[in-house]
């Protein structure tokens, strides 16, 4: 059997964070976790997960930010990046995609339609 799949988590909300890392885990994903975007680099670069999902309003670092620096990094350019956000405007979904984020799903979600396009990313990684 091989081992779960590592997605970062960069969320601040920590209720939402709690939920999210509970139901990913119970799906057989390992995650881990940061409640800023500087964190969150240092989290991403030192574990080089399968997958983030990102929160675009964060203390310190936006998630903006954060993909730009996942997307240049030379360890880190390869990860996918999902984007969750309450930013639901045509420009912020267009600034995600034109920055190489892979999905862009706005809150409030469901949680099974998030896992379905986690899925789906891993899914393509893998062929």
């Amino acid at each position: 059997m091989s081992d779960p799949k590592t997605i970062a988590l960069i969320e601040d909300e920590e209720s939402l964070a709690k939920s999210l890392t509970d139901f990913l885990e119970a799906k057989g994903y390992r995650v881990i976790n940061a409640r800023d975007g500087i964190k969150g680099l240092f989290l991403i670069r030192a574990n080089l997960p399968d997958l983030v999902v990102l929160d675009v309003m964060m203390p310190r670092l936006d998630g903006f930010h954060v993909l730009d620096r996942i997307k240049t990094g030379s360890k880190t350019m390869d990860i996918p990046v999902l984007l969750l956000t309450v930013r639901s405007s045509r420009e912020d979904i267009e600034r995600g995609i034109q920055h190489m984020a892979e999905e862009y799903i706005t809150k409030p979600f469901e949680p099974e339609h998030l896992l379905e396009r986690i899925r789906q990313i891993l899914n393509t990684r893998n062929k």
